[in-house]
């Protein structure tokens, strides 16, 4: 599966009131050029202009969650999760940074930890759509799909604060549906996917969960 670049996503999302009444992290405006590279699929360009972003406002968490997005997006997944990190230590509560840290672990083979990044998420009120997310991934992990496909649902649902999710999620519950056959129902898992404001955030592969 590849991965499209959604920073300019990510910008619109990070923009609007709703996700500041919802989130400890201050958008910079100065990322329009480092969003440009990105959109010309100039990586290392994109790179070195949100490191200068990162200088420039050294109490704001998005262009360290931005960055991470761009490394992933390049597989230079070591230093994604650092600036994921990053991000989390100047803004503790900016759970879309935590919720992809985790989601970066997830996929690399590394499923406790990534649990234990999204312990955190637990804790949200329940229709949250992040916590909701976590814990399909948690009940995947564990086998039980059923669970999985209810949490991934109800995510989906739920989601308007962070619609750059919405494709990979959905991409998310039909690898699910897809491993455990029978044991759980199709519908509106192609629906989702068809009304997602974008596609692939990080899921560039499930190697883990194969």
């Amino acid at each position: 599966m590849e991965c499209a670049s959604d920073m300019s996503q990510w910008t619109d999302v990070a923009t609007s009131d709703e996700t500041h009444s919802r989130e400890d992290a201050d958008m910079p405006v100065e990322l329009n050029a480092a969003l440009r590279a990105s959109a010309l699929g100039d990586v290392e360009g994109t790179i070195g202009l949100l490191n200068i972003a990162r200088q420039a406002h050294p109490k704001s968490a998005w262009p360290d969650f931005l960055l991470a997005a761009e490394l992933a997006q390049a597989g230079r997944v070591p230093e994604s999760e650092m600036a994921y990190a990053r991000a989390l230590l100047l803004a503790p509560h900016f759970g879309i940074a935590r919720f992809q840290l985790g989601l970066l672990q997830f996929t690399t083979g590394r499923e406790a930890l990534a649990l234990l990044t999204w312990q955190p998420l637990m804790s949200a009120d329940q229709s949250d759509p992040l916590r909701q997310f976590a814990l399909a991934f948690s009940a995947w992990a564990q086998g039980q799909a059923v669970v999985a496909e209810t949490a991934f649902r109800a995510g989906l649902q739920a989601n308007r604060v962070w619609p750059p999710l919405n494709g990979d999620m959905a991409l998310a519950l039909t690898r699910l549906i897809e491993q455990a056959g029978d044991s759980i129902a199709l519908p509106t898992v192609h629906d989702a996917a068809e009304t997602a404001e974008a596609d692939h955030v990080l899921l560039s592969n499930y190697r883990s969960l194969d």
